[in-house]
């Protein structure tokens, strides 16, 4: 019922903007097919956008650094009738940061709509050799299907944040974790890939999770088809090796001023509760809460003191890893 209703309104909207003789605004833009994206990788990314009536005989689109979405880029009048994938073809890109783009078009009459609303995409480092830090893993851990590791750092934001985007690759499996709350409704990411030569990444804005003060950065790693030491493909003799990170989260402040927080050796690390982790299964443990007191840790959860800034449950010093990979998202 509601899509009928959807649907009539939408026929009316069109009609009414015929006898009007206005040409109605493009909607739905997309960058790389996503709404607004946090980590755009690519050096001319690909726009797009729908039209509620009539066809397209030309269009335009203008790109800035700001919500005016102009400044940086602009078309001109391109006579086309196509309306994706058409490459970005400004000055070059800049990484973490934010760009915004708008579209208008002309129908066959040759009359223009409006400008759309402006839509938005972040620009992030096209490859590996862009991101700050390096891989680590457990400086202890062997080829084993368990305790998985759990890693932790503290960031201290101690002026105005504009704006903190994060960047995490984990293999197998990662779970990022800033002051105890999962980034992101993700589960069982990264997506498999070719260890060989490619490992997939999330990035996130991350604004909203970070506090005046200190804050705990943690993340929780799984195995996934990197590391297979047991269970249903305990025959497997493709693994390889011990599950292990990279994260990059930056800051960039009020003042005009940027910080990044990276993996390297001072990130801390600990035997998580994941005592065993397969593709199709785990089993969690009891662990020390970090502060003296024993406690029964629910499954996939993690002792509560790693998730709080100023606690010292990661004991050891993470190891750094020489680990040559191609990003790729």
């Amino acid at each position: 019922m509601k899509y009928t209703i959807a649907l009539a309104a939408l026929a009316c909207a069109a009609a009414c903007g015929a006898a009007c003789g206005a040409v109605l605004p493009p909607y739905e833009l997309e960058c790389e097919a996503r709404r607004n994206p946090v980590g755009i990788e690519a050096a001319q990314p690909r726009l797009s956008w729908k039209l509620r009536a009539e066809e397209q005989s030309a269009y335009q689109i203008q790109a800035g650094t700001s919500a005016a979405a102009t400044g940086l880029w602009d078309s001109g009048r391109v006579p086309s009738p196509e309306t994706s994938w058409i490459a970005y073809g400004g000055p070059k890109l800049e990484s973490f940061r934010r760009y915004w783009w708008r579209v208008r078009v002309w129908n066959a009459a040759g009359e223009a709509s409006a400008w759309s609303d402006a839509a938005e995409w972040t620009q992030v480092p096209a490859d590996a050799r862009g991101w700050k830090g390096g891989w680590i893993a457990h400086p202890d851990h062997v080829l084993r299907s368990g305790p998985l590791p759990i890693f932790r750092k503290e960031v201290v934001i101690d002026k105005p944040l504009r704006r903190a985007i994060a960047l995490v690759a984990g293999v197998g499996f990662h779970e990022l974790r800033i002051n105890g709350q999962k980034v992101g409704d993700h589960v069982l990411a990264p997506a498999w890939s070719n260890f060989r030569s490619t490992v997939y990444y999330e990035s996130f804005d991350v604004t909203v999770l970070l506090a005046s003060g200190a804050n705990a950065i943690g993340v929780l790693l799984g195995n996934g088809f990197y590391n297979v030491a047991g269970g249903r493909y305990t025959k497997f003799t493709g693994s390889f090796g011990q599950p292990r990170v990279r994260v990059q989260v930056h800051l960039e402040y009020a003042d005009g001023s940027i910080a990044d927080t990276a993996t390297d050796g001072t990130w801390r690390v600990t035997d998580g509760p994941i005592t065993f982790s397969c593709t199709f299964g785990t089993r969690v443990a009891s662990l020390p809460d970090g502060i003296g007191r024993a406690s029964t840790i629910p499954r996939g959860a993690a002792p509560p003191a790693w998730k709080r800034p100023a606690a010292n449950c990661a004991r050891k010093p993470a190891r750094p890893f020489a680990c040559s990979r191609r990003f790729a998202r």
